[in-house]
């Protein structure tokens, strides 16, 4: 059938639909879906979830909030006048020439100008439906909030991010001052800010709830995709107990401009130690750490679970799971590498016991130029009795579902003149669990019209043989 086609076509010839893309339009929070499909086990779930209560953020007429799509700066406009509409206004309401003011973005516009959390371009216009970018977002929160450096400076962003040098001239004291204030929040690596990226929703949703928070409201924001200046705290302690208080388990460290160091792991079980021992690391791990304590098989023994972040090699974020062994009365440990998408811990199969749902490391860079070109097929991971099992086939209707989101992603970067071959790769890998990936072979050979085609589709059919999805 030649080039694929774009729009609602494109996916219901691959038995898939896109649903409405109209907005849902709420004119009060107490009409505002609170929930959706398609937040459950996000990193930014909780935080969008009391936006939505409070009426700042909405969703779309089919019931999703889609957190990974992009926001433009018409309805950036509505959520920061919807979240800050009590700030006193300090500037003027002139309107922009490509606004109309008798809209509903119109009056969001003129009143996030007026409280100084917005401002358009020198030649007069606002680009509504222009994508917003992370620094723009969090530029227009820092103005509106009258947010300053004052003991963090410009030339110790480098010590914070790996991408300072990517920072725009006229942004730098913004992200200062956003940084000192713990406005910024980094998913997956805490160490990117990737300024110049466009913000999808549920990153906009994380700058305004740390906004909040900053006015003295609890941020329901993971804190550990949340960015601090750099510290030197010395020795810091993260305690976790179990639900009945019978285990304790104790993580300490050294923390110094964004490096941990010294990990060190002790469990107490009625009082006794169990384990007291470094962490199995070399030369310190980067700002990305977190430390829980859950029972992740269903045993009611609880397991430690430490993700990390390497430092200095831009990939990859990995877990240590520890688990206790009464015949020994000890602990033994497992490492699972996570690639650069991280994952969300998800009750599936509702059996009280987390899945890990994640990508598959494996493609990485393996069909992309950068991380934020890449993309991977879905994985989903059960933790038994030590160990990690693959269960992904398990689940055909989230295959499924991830394939749909895939094709979007597909038919965005066509849109946009955007490379494809990854998110190709992933799509055909979600196909071939599915059973159905003769098929969706054809049609990638058929549509893919690159300049490398022969060597793409070569390297591409070998790559899935030798990993599994293909025989």
């Amino acid at each position: 059938m030649g080039r694929w086609q774009t729009g609602s076509a494109f996916l219901a010839a691959l038995g898939l639909t896109t649903g409405s893309l109209a907005p849902l339009a709420i004119h009060s929070p107490a009409l505002a879906r609170t929930t959706f499909e398609d937040v459950q086990g996000h990193w930014a779930q909780l935080c969008i979830e009391r936006l939505a209560q409070q009426g700042v953020v909405t969703g779309y007429l089919d019931g999703t909030f889609r957190p990974n799509a992009l926001m433009s700066r018409g309805e950036f406009a509505t959520v920061v006048a919807q979240a800050f509409f009590s700030a006193p206004a300090v500037g003027n309401d002139v309107p922009f020439f490509d606004v109309p003011t008798r809209t509903r973005t119109g009056t969001a516009v003129r009143t996030a100008r007026q409280t100084g959390f917005l401002a358009g371009f020198p030649s007069g216009v606002f680009q509504p439906d222009e994508p917003l970018t992370r620094v723009q977002a969090i530029v227009s929160l820092t103005n509106g909030l009258n947010l300053a450096p004052t003991n963090f400076a410009v030339s110790e962003l480098g010590l914070v991010y790996d991408d300072a040098k990517s920072i725009p001239d006229y942004a730098l004291n913004s992200i200062v001052a956003a940084t000192e204030r713990g406005l910024i929040v980094n998913y997956p690596e805490i160490r990117f800010l990737q300024p110049n990226q466009p913000a999808t929703r549920a990153e906009v949703a994380a700058f305004v709830c740390q906004a909040l928070a900053s006015s003295g409201k609890a941020s329901p924001v993971a804190q550990q995709y949340v960015v601090a200046p750099p510290s030197s705290g010395g020795i810091q302690t993260n305690v976790q107990t179990s639900p009945n208080g019978q285990v304790r388990a104790q993580l300490t460290y050294q923390k110094e401009n964004y490096v941990f160091s010294n990990l060190r792991v002790k469990v107490e079980q009625a009082g006794q130690t169990l384990l007291d021992s470094p962490l199995p690391v070399g030369g310190g791990v980067s700002s990305s750490l977190a430390f829980r304590l859950l029972d992740l098989d269903g045993d009611t023994e609880p397991e430690l679970l430490i993700d990390l972040f390497p430092r200095g090699e831009g990939c990859c974020t990995y877990s240590l799971i520890y688990r206790y062994l009464p015949a020994s009365g000890q602990y033994t440990y497992l490492q699972q590498p996570w690639g650069y998408a991280g994952y969300n811990l998800r009750d599936f199969n509702q059996d009280g016991v987390p899945e890990f749902e994640s990508q598959d490391p494996r493609f990485g860079l393996r069909f992309a130029s950068t991380y934020e070109e890449a993309a991977a097929p879905l994985q989903i991971w059960q933790y038994r009795q030590g160990q990690m099992f693959d269960v992904t086939r398990q689940y055909p209707i989230l295959v499924a579902d991830n394939s749909s989101k895939l094709l979007q992603d597909y038919e965005s970067r066509l849109i946009q003149g955007q490379d494809v071959r990854s998110v190709l790769a992933a799509y055909l890998a979600n196909q071939f669990l599915l059973g159905q990936g003769r098929e969706a072979w054809s049609e990638v050979q058929s549509n893919y019209a690159g300049s490398d085609r022969t060597q793409y589709l070569e390297n591409l059919r070998g790559f899935l043989r030798s990993i599994g999805y293909s025989q």
